[in-house]
């Protein structure tokens, strides 16, 4: 809170002694996307990409160990890190200013050395006075609000100007006389694994990958080179040159590493503190994935990957899955229901610059200035804490609801599943324990990345939409229901061997789309349509004329009829009419096909246009529904659903506009027989 001087002021009040740094990481989203599948190699997408995730979450939190080490200053000076970001606060001296640029310069070679200009770090400045660090309210003095905006603009310019003091000395040019065979899988870096073709940091991706499930502790070591401890198996050693390592441990390693100053627990909240316990901190990283942790689930799961088309490419011991091994896309994807597609689906925090700027400026009457250090530290924290940690255990509970419904509805109609069905209740069934009421492989959910605002999760495309509305819904209850948080994401449908950097852009092409459909952003794409999350979240707030129906005339005038919402919400869809169209196709005898649902699929291409619904296909829909349908009251039913939805709470334009949306989630989820 603003403090009001009370007595002598303090002498650093009127001084600027204090230096406000942050720095960015340049290039994130790019590299960790950038990672195709060779067929000269035994290259695991999904390590390969779960590894350098996991590279990418440790490189601020070493870059900014080592600026602190560096200024001598302990890592309670760091205010925040994470999201390739961190925020360090430190003396205003000109040894620390001038080592800060040399520390700079230093990490950009290093990072230009290693991947050749494809990450960069850029360091921002700002100078304040002890009464604005105290947030004492002066009349026409700056505050910290205006110290962290100068900060954001020099941090911007910095960006612009990424390798600057390299280019000016021509050290970027590098050895133009050398020949350099280049990666199969990034296709930017040079080789080092001559037999797999693999550059060295695809190359201990795939390791990293490989050996995290395992992992429940990490330590950080900033020493000089000299004195770097060494594991027995050097793929538990994340190696950033002077800067410093970062070891991955087991629990049989922690003797080894005891007399690092911190070591950090990433499965819990667990410490162990005494004469020989060690771990003196934990750590939230967003990691899950579906991994092997029953040894019993490997034969059979390796039995089920021989019988894929791809399984030729499997046959050598290193392609064959062991205990503690993450599931592969290929087998992931059998897990989906009806159309073997998976899901990739990116968010984030809507606004949140805006909610850190002014969201936090003021107090609950608006008439007292309260924007504090405090206050941004802890809110980017605890969404941070979200991001990484709770999601977590989001995954692992959305993964067990969806195979426990998904074996119960099966068990319910045993005797008229289908042959594609019964394939599946048995994967679903050895992947679920039901003693302990627990999956063998932990979560089905695979985290790209997640942490600080934003997330990247691939699972089972049917999975993936229940995931992202139980996400909504627990960050609104996360954020006490505040209307001004709110996540827009977007939800890509493919096939599991699309390339990553491709589905990565889709998604992201998705998220963009919803976030522009309206001024409270808070929407959901999928197929190239934004929808709603829920009504839940819509009526929790007065939005209208925000939440209302595209321009009903060429005056842009919006309208609601009668009092319905002219938007029609993600979870209506999924959990409502999609629900209800596909219980009328396998209930037998009712003349609902998935022909009569293709047919209204062409209806809806023919006389749809961006929201443009011509009136010819209402009375197209009664002739096909009419024609086909032979039982009356599902007749009534669905045409009643076509119109209104189920509960006939919607207008008729939010069904129609989005007719394929739904149709398209109707026919995949039974596709592979009735």
């Amino acid at each position: 809170h603003r403090i009001k001087p009370r007595g002598k002021q303090l002498p650093t009040d009127e001084q600027e002694v204090f230096l406000l740094v942050e720095g960015d990481i340049g290039g994130i989203q790019s590299f960790i996307y950038n990672i195709h599948r060779s067929s000269e190699s035994e290259l695991s997408i999904a390590k390969a990409l779960r590894g350098r995730s996991f590279f990418l979450t440790m490189l601020p939190e070493v870059l900014a160990r080592y600026i602190l080490r560096e200024l001598e200053y302990p890592i309670t000076n760091a205010l925040f890190i994470g999201g390739g970001k961190f925020q360090l606060l430190i003396g205003n001296t000109n040894r620390n200013r001038e080592r800060l640029e040399k520390i700079e310069r230093e990490i950009n070679e290093w990072l230009f050395e290693a991947f050749h200009g494809e990450l960069s770090i850029s360091i921002a400045t700002v100078k304040m006075k002890g009464d604005v660090l105290r947030n004492i309210e002066k009349e026409g003095k700056e505050t910290f609000l205006d110290k962290v905006e100068q900060l954001q603009l020099e941090l911007d310019r910095k960006k612009k100007r990424r390798f600057r003091e390299l280019i000016w000395k021509g050290e970027f040019r590098g050895d133009q006389t050398k020949a350099e065979a280049i990666c199969n899988s990034c296709r930017s870096l040079p080789v080092v694994n001559s037999k797999d073709k693999l550059c060295y940091w695809c190359d201990k991706s795939q390791q990293w990958g490989s050996i995290l499930p395992k992992i429940k502790y990490i330590a950080f070591d900033l020493r000089a080179e000299k004195g770097k401890i060494e594991l027995e198996d050097d793929m538990k050693i994340m190696d950033f040159g002077k800067l410093g390592r970062v070891y991955l441990l087991e629990e049989r390693d922690l003797p080894k590493v005891k007399e690092l100053p911190e070591i950090l627990n990433i499965e819990d909240t667990e410490l162990k503190i005494g004469k020989d316990k060690i771990v003196n901190g934990f750590k939230f990283i967003g990691h899950s994935a579906p991994k092997i942790g029953d040894g019993d689930l490997v034969k059979e799961l390796n039995d089920l990957w021989k019988e894929k088309k791809e399984s030729e490419r499997y046959q050598s011991p290193e392609g064959k899955l062991e205990k503690d091994h993450i599931l592969p896309f290929e087998l992931l994807v059998e897990f989906a229901e009806g159309d073997k597609k998976l899901g990739f689906f990116r968010a984030d925090v809507d606004y949140l610059g805006l909610i850190l700027s002014d969201g936090l400026r003021y107090n609950e009457f608006g008439n007292e200035e309260i924007y504090t250090i405090s206050r941004i530290a802890t809110l980017s924290r605890m969404l941070d804490l979200f991001f990484t940690g709770y999601l977590n255990k989001l995954a692992e509970e959305v993964s067990l609801r969806y195979v426990k419904k998904s074996i119960e509805n099966y068990k319910q109609k045993a005797e008229k599943l289908s042959s594609s069905e019964k394939e599946r209740k048995e994967i679903l069934e050895k992947i679920y324990d039901e003693k302990e009421e627990k999956l063998k492989v932990g979560s089905l959910i695979y985290t790209v990345y997640s942490g600080g605002d934003d997330l990247f999760v691939i699972a089972p495309y049917d999975l993936v939409i229940e995931f992202a509305l139980r996400l909504r819904e627990t960050f609104r209850e996360f954020t006490c229901e505040n209307p001004d948080f709110g996540i827009s994401g977007g939800i890509y449908i493919g096939r599991h061997d699309t390339p990553i950097h491709l589905v990565a852009k889709f998604a992201e092409e998705l998220e963009i789309k919803a976030k522009k459909q309206r001024i409270v952003k808070d929407m959901i794409a999928m197929f190239d349509k934004a929808l709603l999350w829920s009504e839940e979240v819509e009526c929790s707030v007065d939005r209208k004329g925000i939440m209302s129906c595209p321009p009903d005339d060429e005056k842009g005038n919006y309208t609601e009829q009668n009092g319905k919402s002219c938007y029609i919400s993600l979870k209506t869809v999924h959990e409502e009419i999609v629900s209800k169209m596909i219980s009328w196709l396998k209930s037998g005898n009712t003349g609902v096909s998935r022909g009569l649902y293709y047919k209204l699929l062409q209806l809806h291409k023919d006389f749809v246009n961006e929201d443009r619904i011509d009136p010819r296909i209402y009375p197209k829909i009664y002739y096909y529904v009419g024609r086909n349908v032979k039982d009356e009251n599902v007749r009534k039913e669905l045409i009643d659903t076509l119109l209104n939805g189920v509960r006939g709470s919607l207008d008729v334009k939010a069904v129609i506009s989005n007719l394929d949306v739904i149709l398209y989630l109707v026919l995949m989820k039974t596709r592979g027989g009735r």
